[in-house]
């Protein structure tokens, strides 16, 4: 066949045959085949593809434990928090309520009523100036100098209207201030009741004090309380400090009305005479729910 080149014995096959070549012709012919079959296997880039490879295995084996002890981390920095959160709730319900163990406004503002209503307007010519009354039962009084007067006349004047107390003078100083200070027995406490939520308390008591031209200032105050280790436990109530300055008497005011004195509590009542008229400031708290 043409391009095929047969290569057998004498007799072997049919057709025309090449006789077989000779040990020369082989010899040379196996020169020829220089070109091996197989490349020589490069040892180093193997071994760097081995360890490329061993680095991989390993940063991903502790790739994964590290994320998955992150996870396990934040699973127990969340139990934790939520397990401090409600043993801090729990803790925030159990507080007693500050407004519990003081005496309610009307009866503080009722009892010192009833004491400065008895102070003299002057004794031995000294004029009444100033009062204060604490519910902790006490009533403390300042008359004011008059011209001509002495410390030594109100001094031997004061055991007439109230033996036993003593008197005090701002001495040294320009001595033209008396004072004494009265006791009696506090008002009792009757527990806390339930107070109104934050809008309802401000705005109850601003309305009031609108409807009355008096002056009221209200200033929230922090009574988060915090536990041993110095988190905030964040209690069901809010605070505010009161201000209320009014020149109507305060029987009339609030006693009067039958004053709703739901979260207010009193903590100073004054009164000031200047030129014959007297000024009332009540100083304490507004309790509202959280």
């Amino acid at each position: 066949a043409a391009g095929w080149q047969v290569i057998a014995p004498d007799g072997l096959l049919p057709g025309e045959t090449q006789p077989p070549p000779g040990l020369p012709d082989w010899l040379v012919h196996d020169r020829t085949r220089k070109t091996p079959r197989l490349s020589p296997t490069n040892v180093k880039a193997a071994a760097g593809l081995w360890i490329a490879l061993l680095v991989l295995l390993l940063a991903g084996h502790y790739g994964w434990q590290y994320l998955q002890e992150r996870r396990e981390n934040a699973e127990i920095a969340a139990a934790k928090a939520a397990l401090a959160a409600k043993r801090a709730a729990a803790k925030s319900e159990s507080q007693p309520r500050p407004w519990a163990s003081q005496p309610r406004f009307n009866t503080v503002l009722r009892t010192c009523h009833n004491h400065w209503k008895t102070l003299p307007l002057s004794i031995a010519g000294w004029t009444f100036a100033q009062a204060q009354c604490s519910p902790t039962g006490s009533l403390s009084a300042n008359y004011a100098l008059p011209e001509g007067g002495t410390v030594a006349d109100f001094a031997s004047r004061l055991p007439y209207w109230y033996p036993g107390i003593p008197a005090g003078f701002n001495i040294p100083g320009a001595a033209n201030m008396a004072s004494f200070t009265l006791t009696f027995a506090p008002p009792a406490s009757t527990g806390a009741e339930t107070v109104g939520d934050n809008s309802t308390q401000t705005q109850r008591f601003t309305s009031f004090a609108q409807r009355l031209n008096a002056a009221l200032q209200l200033t929230r105050l922090d009574n988060a309380l915090r536990d041993d280790a110095g988190n905030i436990i964040p209690v069901p109530w809010i605070t505010y400090a009161f201000t209320f300055v009014t020149d109507i008497p305060p029987d009339r005011l609030f006693l009067a009305q039958h004053f709703d004195d739901t979260g207010l509590r009193l903590e100073q009542v004054s009164l000031t005479q200047r030129d014959g008229q007297l000024t009332y400031t009540l100083e304490g708290y507004l309790y509202a729910a959280n």
